[in-house]
């Protein structure tokens, strides 16, 4: 391989990857393609191999020299309810480990994984509680929040020693096993369908399902947050079996 001067690698480096030449800062002279180079971001410094430089789309966190406050700089930058979470005990490690984060508004700790955070998912439940209601008025008054928004719909058929019913529903990608634990201090479960999908969608589906099969409707005897939308049949396989018939 030819030697480039650091001019030289400069100006092929802003060839070949615009959309991060002007977030960045040569910090030390391109001297060889096997040394590494140091740049210098605003979420912090990175160190890598000039090749995978070039290579690059965007600011890797792998290459941080401090993950950590690389990762923080960055959740505050993107995040548009940053200034109501501590970071203060948060502990990067990669993007599966969950992490430590404090809701100021709630005064309330919870963990959650860095990717979900990075994508604007709620971690707080109180939160959740009080910002995310899956109603008709709430995503038609929403439309920049649910957009983008996605949960799971899901059919989960209910036991106890006195009622057999199914529970129709949809929830936050994070909410689910919160959701499942909740229910299950009562009764026994299985989840019999789930899907992902966007927020809008699977609200439309849901409403769909009370609304064709109303009058399967069960009340069950212990009360819960939901417990509105119980059926006696599975509706997910009565629509399918009803859809392919036609």
């Amino acid at each position: 391989m030819v030697r480039k001067t650091h001019a030289e690698f400069v100006k092929k480096f802003k060839k070949e990857n615009l959309k991060i030449y002007n977030k960045v800062t040569f910090l030390n002279e391109f001297s060889s393609y096997r040394k590494k180079i140091i740049l210098k971001t605003k979420y912090g410094n990175i160190e890598s191999n000039p090749l995978s430089i070039l290579k690059a789309e965007k600011i890797s966190i792998k290459t941080a020299i401090n993950p950590k406050e690389f990762w923080i700089k960055r959740a505050i930058d993107k995040r548009k309810d940053s200034h109501l979470l501590d970071y203060t005990e948060t502990n990067y490690v990669n993007n599966s480990t969950k992490i430590k984060i404090k809701c100021k508004k709630h005064n309330y700790n919870y963990y959650q994984r860095p990717s979900h955070h990075m994508a604007d998912v709620q971690g707080c439940i109180h939160c959740m509680k009080s910002t995310i209601k899956y109603s008709s008025d709430n995503i038609s008054n929403h439309d920049k929040f649910f957009n983008n928004h996605r949960c799971y719909l899901y059919v989960i058929e209910l036991k106890s020693t006195t009622e057999s019913f199914f529970k129709v529903g949809i929830t936050s990608i994070n909410r689910l096993k919160y959701r499942m634990n909740h229910l299950s201090k009562d009764y026994k479960l299985k989840i019999r369908y789930l899907q992902e999908g966007l927020t809008k969608d699977n609200f439309k589906l849901e409403q769909r399902l009370l609304k064709e099969f109303k009058v399967y409707k069960h009340e069950p005897l212990i009360k819960f947050h939901g417990y509105t939308e119980c059926l006696t049949v599975n509706p997910i396989d009565r629509y399918y079996h009803w859809y392919y018939n036609i």
